[in-house]
């Protein structure tokens, strides 16, 4: 023990130890300023993310909060919408680039389940109440871009879409919408099976690709194809 106490006193001393000791001491301050800057990101945006949520009547967890390469990554976020409920999901990872003003860029979701409840009439009703910002301010213009979206790997439950005992379901879809020139866009839609059930017929289908381009709040669809569909 004093022999290590002793051993640390040279360490001290010692000139030719200076700069080393210099760089401890400034990696050691580096890694302080992350942590406090990691405890404190989480709070910032998990209050963000409540506030948006609720203007849309939605709830929302989030796990954790990572900072990324100009943005932040959200793991375990759940989400749940409606009282009775309509709308949950459970997403494992969710990418959000941010802008010079802390605007939000890009949304990039990887693997996760959504579940709906309830009618096409009423899912459709309820899912454009939920694209409506209420802060217009905040809001693109009319017809031009938002965010560049990023989906992979998500599946899709939906019971009773088109009676009571009817159910829809989406395995493993991935999804994309960026910027192509000016106000334009450009993405597509790929989905590896899709499932419906309604009274005592169902039908499937696999291998959907869709391709799509966005201009002036319009939507063209230039190509679709599907690899097989089977009815039951």
């Amino acid at each position: 023990m004093r022999e290590g106490i002793f051993a640390f006193r040279a360490w001290k001393l010692d000139p030719r130890t200076w700069p080393r000791k210099k760089v401890v001491l400034i990696g050691g301050a580096g890694l302080a300023i992350v942590l406090a800057a990691c405890l404190a990101l989480g709070p910032i945006v998990r209050a963000r993310a409540a506030a948006a949520a609720r203007q849309r009547g939605m709830t929302v967890e989030i796990g954790s909060v990572w900072p990324a390469f100009g943005g932040v990554k959200l793991k375990d976020v759940r989400v749940r919408a409606g009282q009775p409920e309509w709308m949950s999901g459970e997403l494992p990872s969710v990418r959000i680039g941010l802008g010079l003003t802390f605007g939000v860029r890009s949304i990039a979701v990887r693997g996760g389940k959504i579940a709906l409840s309830g009618s096409v009439d009423e899912v459709m009703e309820r899912a454009r109440a939920l694209t409506k910002s209420r802060e217009e301010d905040k809001a693109p213009a009319a017809g031009g871009p938002g965010p560049e979206l990023s989906i992979e790997d998500i599946g899709l439950s939906w019971a009773g879409p088109f009676d009571r005992l009817s159910a829809f379901e989406i395995d493993h879809a991935s999804a994309e919408r960026a910027r192509s020139t000016g106000q334009a866009e450009k993405g597509f839609v790929k989905v590896g099976a899709i499932r419906v059930r309604r009274g005592g017929m169902s039908a499937k289908a696999h291998g959907l690709v869709a391709r799509f381009s966005r201009s002036g709040g319009s939507t063209r669809w230039s190509e679709a194809n599907l690899e097989g569909l089977a009815f039951d």
